[in-house]
Formats: structure tokens, sequence, C-alpha cells
């Protein structure tokens, strides 16, 4: 059995503990007798059903970092873009670009930046992009491309067509003229700096390409993820939270609900998101999104039988859910608070769309902080709400 499955059976018996603790909670609150002892023995065990999320969390990280190894170190790749590599691996090590230019035009099919520096191999690339992905969860939700410009847009029908039924022979109407708008993702560079001796570089069995991918996939991922979550749009992606939200949406807003219970949610409030939006958005992908904070107190809701609604995921790679839809976790989500957008739920694959710019650029400094040599890894990224109607906020009452 392997160290993930083992780490999800033993958060599964810890969720078990916790409910027990929390039904001893809810029976103490009721009659009023040792509640605090019993709210005690909950906190220990939300603590620790924590740790050991915190430790599958972990544990995943490490399987991602040791799945992209092996696909650094895989072979098989054409002479140019072999040859590229080992060019990049010595401007890396040594800082000597000699030929590196020709080489990256032959192998990556990229122009030359006009600030400088050089392509990174697609196998890095990619194996960044992978880690990225792991470690963000509006990566692994919404929809991703690749453009090889920031001009990318998309047409909306926001309705308005009209039709209607007629006989063989009969005259038809002329019908009205659906309305278009044009959306597009807000664009932005994000960049990473990683730093590392001379010293290790200059070890044979010091794997810079593994490090440079952990280091700069580490960067990436946080400040993607706040980008994507809540960013404002300016020299950055738009986030989802950076919308307008309101009870009766037009397009391009999000649509709220109020929840049932002041500064939190009830199970019922999770009934009515669901329903909130229409049925051809809630696919298989449809998901509920929020921080750590809300999922504690999602995991001890209660239906009208009694059942808790919340499901844990045993399986690597399958997420808990409520009500059938999986549950992300996502830290950038605001805090519980009255008329904050604590819960999303819905297709975000069709709600939000990720535009990478083809190319991830580096540029080598060993000058600015010796004994160090800095690596200034960029590249363009955007995001932008696409279908608001595809998702619906739960926001606490006051």
């Amino acid at each position: 059995m392997s160290e993930v499955k083992e780490a999800l059976q033993t958060m599964g018996e810890k969720l078990d503990e916790m409910r027990k603790a929390n039904d001893i909670a809810l029976e103490a609150r009721a009659s009023n007798e040792r509640v605090s002892e019993a709210e005690s023995k909950l906190e220990l065990a939300e603590k620790s059903l924590n740790a050991m999320g915190e430790v599958v969390d972990e544990l995943q990280k490490q399987e991602a970092r040791r799945k992209t190894g092996a696909a650094l170190n895989a072979d098989g790749s054409s002479e140019a873009i072999e040859a590229h590599k080992s060019a990049l691996m010595g401007f890396i090590r040594k800082g000597n670009d000699q030929g590196l230019e020709e080489l990256e035009r032959k192998a990556v099919n990229l122009g030359v930046d006009a600030d400088g520096g050089f392509a990174l191999t697609d196998e890095m690339d990619t194996s960044i992009g992978e880690l990225v992905r792991d470690a963000n969860p509006m990566r692994s939700l919404c929809n991703v491309i690749q453009v090889g410009n920031e001009t990318y847009s998309k047409l909306f029908n926001q309705g308005g067509t009209a039709s209607g039924w007629v006989g063989e022979e009969a005259a038809r109407t002329t019908t009205a003229t659906s309305t278009l708008a044009k959306v597009s993702p807000s664009f932005g560079e994000i960049y990473a700096n990683p730093a590392v001796t001379q010293k290790a570089l200059d070890d044979v069995y010091f794997d810079a390409a593994g490090w440079m991918t952990s280091e700069v996939a580490e960067d990436f991922a946080a400040a993607e993820n706040l980008a994507f979550t809540g960013g404002n749009g300016t020299n950055k992606p738009k986030g989802l939270l950076a919308y307008t939200f309101a009870a009766s949406p037009t397009f391009g807003q999000i649509k709220k609900i109020d929840s049932t219970v002041s500064v939190s949610f009830g199970a019922d409030d999770f009934i009515s998101l669901v329903h909130a939006i229409k049925q051809g958005y809630r696919t298989p992908r449809a998901a509920f999104v929020m921080n750590d904070l809300s999922v504690s107190v999602a995991r001890k809701l209660k239906d009208g039988q009694g059942n808790y609604i919340w499901s844990q995921g045993y399986q690597a790679g399958e997420a808990s859910s409520i009500l059938g839809y999986q549950v992300i976790e996502n830290h950038d989500m605001p805090d519980l608070a009255a008329g904050a957008n604590s819960v999303l739920f819905g297709d975000f694959n069709r709600a939000y769309t990720i535009a990478d710019v083809r190319g991830t650029r580096i540029l080598r400094d060993p000058y600015t902080n010796k004994p160090y040599v800095h690596f200034y890894v960029t590249k363009r990224v955007g995001g932008g709400l696409m279908d608001s109607a595809a998702i619906v906020s739960l926001q606490p009452i006051a």
C-alpha cells in the first residue's frame, strides 16, 4: 500500500473520531452538561484531523515531485531538443551562452525576447506546469489554454434570439438578433527569482533542472492561485472574487445567495447553492471551493435526517465531497464573515479561463548577491471570467 493511500485511510479514521467528538459536543450543548470537556475533545479531534490532512498534502506533493523527476530524466527527444537542453544546462551551471540563442530557435520555435534571457526547454516548462497545477487549486478546476500572445478573446451569446412554431406554408416573421459580448482574460507577467550558490551548481551530482523546476513551481503556484482567486486585473489576471456579485446578476456578474446562519452556513445552504445555477452547469466537474476554516465547519454539518453531508475521499487523487460534488480547498478564499464570498460552487471549467502565453524565460544573475547565483524566471499568464452563469456564491449573513 502506498504512503499516500495509508495516510488517506488514517485521515478517514481521524474524521470518524472527529464526528464522534462532534456528536458528543452536540449532546452536551443540548443538555448543558460537561460542555467545556466535550468542546475540548472536539477541538483536539479537529487538530488531529487537520494535522493528518497536512501530512496527506505533503505526501501528494512528494509523489508529484518524483513523477516530475522521472519525466525530466526520460530520454527520446530529438537531436535539436537534446542539444538545446545540454546548452541550457551549461548556461545555468556556468553561465556559458555560446550558441544557445541559435539552438533555442531550432528547438523551441520562439522568437528572441527583447528583454533578453533564454527559453526553458519544453521538458522543464511542462514539469513546472505539472507541479504548479498540482499545488494550485484554481488550475486544477479551470479551463487552461495555451496562446501565442495576449490577444485572446471569446464571444458569448447573451440571448435575445427569438424562435417560434409555424406551419409548412405559413409566413416566417423576422427573429430578433442575438446580443454578443466579447470577454478577454487580463494578462500579466509572473516571475520567480530562486538563488543557489555557484559551488552547488559546480557539483556534478546537483540536480540543477530538478531544483529549478521545484523552486520556480512553488513560487508560481502561490502567486498564480492568489491572482486567479482574487487578483484585481492590473498587471495580473483578474480573479473570480474581483467581479461583481449580485442577487439578480446581469451578464458578467456572479449570482450570490445568503446563508441561513449568522456568520456561517448550514447544511440546507449547500442544497440551495447547488440549485441556484442551471442544471446544465451541475456537471460531474462542478465543485465547492472554500478555505480550510470553512471546510472545518462543513465537515460537522448534518442534514435533516442527522446524516453528515461531508463524504471523505479515501483514494489518492479523490476529492472529498458534499452532496456528491467535490470539495476543493483553496486557502486564498475569504474566511467566514458577513457578506464575504466564503463558498463558491459551479462548473469552474466553463466559468473561468487561464491563458498561458507560450514560453518561460530565464535570466542568470551571478553578480547581485555573491556567492549566490540568481535565476530570474518569467512567463506571461492571463485569467478571466468567461461564463458568469456557471458559478454561484454563498455569503454568510450578519
